[in-house]
Protein backbone atom coordinates (compact mmCIF):
# COMPACT_ATOMS: atom_id res chain seq x y z
CA UNK A 1 0.00 0.00 0.00
CA UNK A 2 1.45 3.27 -0.70
CA UNK A 3 1.98 5.85 1.76
CA UNK A 4 -0.62 8.49 0.60
CA UNK A 5 -2.88 5.73 0.31
CA UNK A 6 -2.01 4.12 3.96
CA UNK A 7 -3.00 8.16 5.21
CA UNK A 8 -6.23 8.48 2.95
CA UNK A 9 -6.90 5.09 5.00
CA UNK A 10 -5.61 6.41 8.19
CA UNK A 11 -7.40 10.03 7.95
CA UNK A 12 -11.05 8.52 6.60
CA UNK A 13 -11.63 5.62 8.11
CA UNK A 14 -14.08 5.44 11.20
CA UNK A 15 -13.16 2.76 14.00
CA UNK A 16 -15.44 4.44 16.19
CA UNK A 17 -12.38 6.13 18.15
CA UNK A 18 -12.35 9.28 16.36
CA UNK A 19 -14.61 11.27 14.03
CA UNK A 20 -12.59 10.83 10.69
CA UNK A 21 -11.90 13.40 7.85
CA UNK A 22 -14.83 14.05 5.00
CA UNK A 23 -13.94 13.97 1.57
CA UNK A 24 -14.31 17.42 1.09
CA UNK A 25 -11.30 17.95 4.25
CA UNK A 26 -9.45 15.93 2.59
CA UNK A 27 -9.31 17.11 -0.56
CA UNK A 28 -8.80 20.91 1.28
CA UNK A 29 -5.82 18.85 3.36
CA UNK A 30 -4.43 17.45 -0.59
CA UNK A 31 -4.90 20.71 -2.10
CA UNK A 32 -3.03 22.59 0.25
CA UNK A 33 -0.25 19.85 0.14
CA UNK A 34 0.19 20.04 -3.00
CA UNK A 35 0.50 23.88 -3.63
CA UNK A 36 3.04 23.75 -0.82
CA UNK A 37 5.15 20.82 -3.01
CA UNK A 38 4.38 18.03 -0.63
CA UNK A 39 1.67 14.68 -0.76
CA UNK A 40 0.28 13.22 2.09
CA UNK A 41 2.42 10.13 2.54
CA UNK A 42 4.85 13.23 3.99
CA UNK A 43 2.83 13.79 6.88
CA UNK A 44 3.91 10.08 8.03
CA UNK A 45 7.30 11.72 9.11
CA UNK A 46 7.27 13.62 12.49
CA UNK A 47 9.51 16.09 11.77
CA UNK A 48 8.46 16.31 8.00
CA UNK A 49 8.46 20.09 6.82
CA UNK A 50 5.36 19.09 5.21
CA UNK A 51 3.82 19.71 9.03
CA UNK A 52 5.43 23.27 8.56
CA UNK A 53 1.71 24.42 6.88
CA UNK A 54 -0.31 24.26 9.73
CA UNK A 55 1.84 27.02 11.05
CA UNK A 56 -1.73 28.61 10.02
CA UNK A 57 -5.23 27.40 9.79
CA UNK A 58 -7.15 26.70 6.96
CA UNK A 59 -11.49 26.72 7.87
CA UNK A 60 -11.50 23.36 5.71
CA UNK A 61 -8.81 21.37 7.69
CA UNK A 62 -8.79 20.18 11.27
CA UNK A 63 -6.18 21.49 13.64
CA UNK A 64 -2.78 19.91 12.90
CA UNK A 65 -3.47 18.28 16.87
CA UNK A 66 -6.10 16.04 15.74
CA UNK A 67 -4.53 15.20 12.13
CA UNK A 68 -2.21 13.76 14.34
CA UNK A 69 -4.02 12.07 16.41
CA UNK A 70 -5.77 10.13 13.76
CA UNK A 71 -2.34 9.43 12.23
CA UNK A 72 -0.72 8.77 15.46
CA UNK A 73 1.37 5.33 14.67
CA UNK A 74 -0.61 2.84 16.60
CA UNK A 75 -3.92 3.75 14.51
CA UNK A 76 -2.07 3.29 11.35
CA UNK A 77 -0.32 -0.04 11.99
CA UNK A 78 -3.77 -1.52 13.45
CA UNK A 79 -5.58 0.12 9.94
CA UNK A 80 -2.05 -1.57 7.86
CA UNK A 81 -2.79 -4.71 9.39
CA UNK A 82 -6.62 -4.89 8.64
CA UNK A 83 -6.40 -4.29 5.46
CA UNK A 84 -3.66 -6.60 5.25
CA UNK A 85 -6.74 -8.80 6.39
CA UNK A 86 -8.50 -7.72 3.57
CA UNK A 87 -5.79 -8.40 1.26
CA UNK A 88 -6.03 -11.63 2.17
CA UNK A 89 -9.70 -12.21 1.49
CA UNK A 90 -9.68 -10.26 -1.74
CA UNK A 91 -9.95 -7.10 -0.59
CA UNK A 92 -7.57 -4.55 -2.17
CA UNK A 93 -7.90 -0.91 -1.14
CA UNK A 94 -7.04 1.48 -3.95
CA UNK A 95 -5.57 5.37 -3.88
CA UNK A 96 -4.71 7.60 -6.08
CA UNK A 97 -1.17 7.01 -6.13
CA UNK A 98 -1.54 3.26 -6.72
CA UNK A 99 -0.87 1.92 -10.23
CA UNK A 100 -4.25 0.17 -10.50
CA UNK A 101 -6.39 3.28 -9.62
CA UNK A 102 -8.58 4.21 -12.26
CA UNK A 103 -7.35 6.99 -14.28
CA UNK A 104 -11.22 7.77 -15.46
CA UNK A 105 -11.99 8.43 -11.59
CA UNK A 106 -9.36 10.88 -10.91
CA UNK A 107 -9.62 12.86 -14.06
CA UNK A 108 -13.08 13.43 -12.85
CA UNK A 109 -12.23 13.96 -9.35
CA UNK A 110 -9.15 14.98 -9.03
CA UNK A 111 -8.12 15.47 -5.42
CA UNK A 112 -11.95 14.80 -4.31
CA UNK A 113 -11.21 10.58 -5.88
CA UNK A 114 -12.10 8.45 -3.01
CA UNK A 115 -9.73 5.08 -1.86
CA UNK A 116 -11.79 2.20 -3.39
CA UNK A 117 -12.45 -1.01 -1.49
CA UNK A 118 -12.23 -3.21 -4.54
CA UNK A 119 -12.90 -6.93 -4.56
CA UNK A 120 -12.30 -9.05 -8.40
CA UNK A 121 -10.10 -7.60 -10.79
CA UNK A 122 -9.50 -4.07 -10.25
CA UNK A 123 -8.05 -3.94 -13.65
CA UNK A 124 -11.98 -3.52 -14.88
CA UNK A 125 -12.47 -0.21 -13.35
CA UNK A 126 -10.74 1.39 -15.77
CA UNK A 127 -13.29 0.27 -18.85
CA UNK A 128 -16.32 1.57 -16.93
CA UNK A 129 -19.27 -0.02 -16.11
CA UNK A 130 -22.39 -0.55 -14.45
CA UNK A 131 -23.06 1.11 -10.68
CA UNK A 132 -25.60 -0.03 -8.43
CA UNK A 133 -27.24 1.88 -6.11
CA UNK A 134 -30.34 1.65 -4.00
CA UNK A 135 -31.80 0.75 -0.49
CA UNK A 136 -30.25 -1.90 1.86
CA UNK A 137 -33.18 -3.40 2.36
CA UNK A 138 -35.39 -4.89 -0.66
CA UNK A 139 -38.22 -7.04 -0.65
CA UNK A 140 -36.95 -10.87 -1.82
CA UNK A 141 -38.21 -10.72 -4.86
CA UNK A 142 -36.11 -7.82 -5.53
CA UNK A 143 -33.27 -9.58 -4.34
CA UNK A 144 -33.61 -12.32 -7.13
CA UNK A 145 -34.23 -9.78 -9.65
CA UNK A 146 -30.70 -8.09 -8.41
CA UNK A 147 -28.72 -11.29 -8.65
CA UNK A 148 -30.37 -12.30 -12.19
CA UNK A 149 -29.33 -8.83 -13.17
CA UNK A 150 -26.13 -8.63 -11.82
CA UNK A 151 -25.28 -12.16 -13.48
CA UNK A 152 -26.19 -10.62 -16.87
CA UNK A 153 -24.40 -7.45 -16.22
CA UNK A 154 -21.15 -9.82 -15.41
CA UNK A 155 -21.64 -12.44 -18.21
CA UNK A 156 -22.30 -9.47 -20.42
CA UNK A 157 -18.52 -8.83 -19.70
CA UNK A 158 -19.25 -5.01 -18.16
CA UNK A 159 -17.75 -4.38 -14.94
CA UNK A 160 -20.49 -4.21 -11.94
CA UNK A 161 -19.82 -1.01 -9.43
CA UNK A 162 -21.55 -1.33 -6.33
CA UNK A 163 -21.22 0.39 -2.75
CA UNK A 164 -21.25 -3.03 -0.75
CA UNK A 165 -25.44 -2.77 0.19
CA UNK A 166 -26.46 -6.38 1.05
Amino acid sequence: MHKDTSVQLSLSYNRGDAKPLTMGEIAALKTLLSASGYALGELLHERAEAWGIFATSHRKIPEEGYLRMLLAPERRQRLVEMAELWKEQGIEILGVTEDAYPSRLVARMGERAPLLYCQGSVGLLDQGGVAVVGSRTLPHDLVDYAREMGGWIAQSGLCLISGGAL
